[in-house]
């Protein structure tokens, strides 16, 4: 999906990122946050197929037979990882993440809070990052926030609103005045105080040690150390350096 899609190579990851830090301040348990990331990181598989004229594309400018195309996408991927049964409740989000609050989504029209959790929250963190892909200018935050809050109650939940702005805080603004850094992959050996983690530290078992956004420190530096021995696993630890 990201090959295809050059404009969005980190968009997955980042509403991975934005999805878990909302599902943990509304109070999922580690279950149902697994869950939203793991729906985050294949919520759009169901575009495997479409035409990449289509997927460029705005929904609002799209042919009717376009249009009815691309709105079967969420089907498409919950029925593509239907199959496996960890995976199934993961596929219910996908199925819904393009419902609207006031019920004019597709595909099947929820809405309110008959729409899934997850999938309100994936609704508000894949916007977000598509429209600040797209913003010019140091205020693009300011701006992609203002243009969120124009569609709460119609498309997105005004309740999970505070919870967003806290997460999309935490996920870009240090990132947004990161000029002249790039993000690297370091082993802990090679980690620095100062530096800022981009992605979600794991350990091999899939323990969480370090989330995205975090200031490395002597202390976590050193914890990361340790866990990289007991329980390592394959990567390393993605951060930002100077180019």
């Amino acid at each position: 999906m990201e090959l295809r899609d050059r404009e969005s190579r980190n968009h997955c990851r980042n509403v991975a990122d934005v999805s878990v830090l909302m599902a943990k301040q509304c109070g999922c348990d580690p279950d149902g946050i697994e869950i939203v990331r793991v729906s985050a990181l294949l919520y759009d598989i169901g575009k495997i197929g479409i035409a990449e004229t289509l997927l460029q594309g705005e929904i609002e400018t799209m042919q009717p037979s376009e249009r009815q195309e691309y709105q079967l996408h969420p089907v498409r991927g919950q029925t593509a990882i239907d199959s496996v049964e960890d995976l199934r409740a993961a596929g219910i989000l996908i199925r819904h993440h393009h419902e609207n609050f006031d019920g004019s989504g597709f595909p099947d029209r929820l809405a309110g809070n008959s729409i899934p959790l997850g999938a309100r929250i994936l609704a508000l963190a894949d916007t977000f990052d598509r429209l600040f892909s797209k913003a010019q200018g140091d205020n693009g935050i300011e701006i992609t926030m203002k243009e969120i809050s124009h569609h709460l109650e119609s498309r997105f939940d005004p309740a999970l609103f505070p919870f967003f702005e806290v997460a999309v805080q935490a996920k870009y603004r240090n990132l947004s005045k990161m000029d002249g850094m790039i993000e690297i992959e370091l082993q802990p050996g090679k980690l620095r105080q100062g530096m800022l983690v981009t992605r979600d530290v794991r350990s091999g078992t899939g323990l969480l040690l370090l989330a995205a956004g975090e200031r490395l420190d002597d202390w976590n530096i050193q914890a990361l150390k340790r866990y990289y021995h007991l329980d390592p696993p394959e990567g390393g630890i993605m951060a930002l350096i100077k180019k």
